[in-house]
This record gives C-alpha cells, sequence and structure tokens, in this order.
C-alpha cells in the first residue's frame, strides 16, 4: 500500500474519525475495543495506549508510521521518547514545526554569517512546538561542534 491508496487512507480514516469515540477500527473488520478512551488518564491512559500501538502494529506492519498529533504537552514527549525505539512515531507539534524553524535557521546563516552556536535563541514557554524547536537546535549544535572538532 503506499499514500494515497484509498485502502490506505480509508484504514488511517477510520482510525482517526473514531478517535474520541469509544473504539478504534484497526482493520478489516477488526475493532480495539477502548471503553471510555476519552476520560482515561495515567497507568489506564498509558495501558490503552500501549494497547493500541501494539494492535496497529499488529495490523499493518513493522513500517507503519503512527502520527500523535494534538496530545497533551506531558503525554507527547513521554509518547515520542516511550515509542520511538519499537514504532515509527511522529508528532507533529514537536518535530515538524522544529524542523521547518531550523531549515529556516540553517538557510538564513548564508545571509547573517556565522553558526548556530554563535547565535542566541529565545523562548517564551515550554510548549510542544518550543521545546522540539529548542532540542532540535541543540541537537545540531552539538552535530556541527563534533563534525567539525
Amino acid at each position: 500500500m503506499f499514500p494515497g491508496d484509498g485502502n490506505t487512507c480509508g484504514k488511517a480514516f477510520s482510525i482517526y474519525r473514531t478517535w474520541r469515540c469509544s473504539s478504534f477500527i484497526i482493520a478489516e473488520g477488526r475493532v480495539l475495543h477502548w471503553a471510555k478512551a476519552k476520560e482515561a488518564t495515567g497507568q489506564e491512559y498509558a495501558e490503552l495506549l500501549h494497547e493500541f500501538m501494539c494492535a496497529v502494529k499488529q495490523s499493518y506492519g513493522e513500517k507503519v508510521l503512527v502520527q500523535f498529533e494534538d496530545f497533551a504537552n506531558h503525554n507527547a514527549f513521554e509518547l515520542l521518547a516511550k515509542y520511538s525505539m519499537t514504532h515509527l512515531v511522529f508528532n507533529d507539534d514537536i518535530q515538524g514545526t522544529a524542523s521547518v524553524v531550523l531549515a529556516g535557521l540553517v538557510a538564513s546563516l548564508r545571509i547573517v554569517g556565522g553558526t548556530l552556536a554563535e547565535h542566541t535563541f529565545l523562548f517564551l514557554g515550554a510548549g510542544e512546538a518550543g521545546t522540539g524547536i529548542a532540542e532540535l537546535i541543540a541537537l545540531e549544535i552539538t552535530k556541527q561542534v563534533l563534525t567539525y572538532s
């Protein structure tokens, strides 16, 4: 299956469409039931999400990409850290925004000169986007320092 394939899009839409409902449609009519998933917190929330992550990987295979969208700040970072070693995961709020900002900063160095490490960056707040941007800038600075040392 490829992006844009009607079957693939239909399956993704089924999961997305039922996110706030009481169950997920995983694949070919198989249902993973999440009773009161919206109200789940703490350990119950973690267990339900783990059950979903295992089921989606089992249903779609190792190469399925799970895009975490609009999760609470504390959950978003925790989910990326927890599942990034076992699943293909992505959070647009954290990683997508950060990659676009870093690309803009790297491109702007052609105009202003210097390296990222020679510039100062100020972040107001510690939301998902700002924290993701700060982490990616720090990672790029570290990479540049190690490469050119």
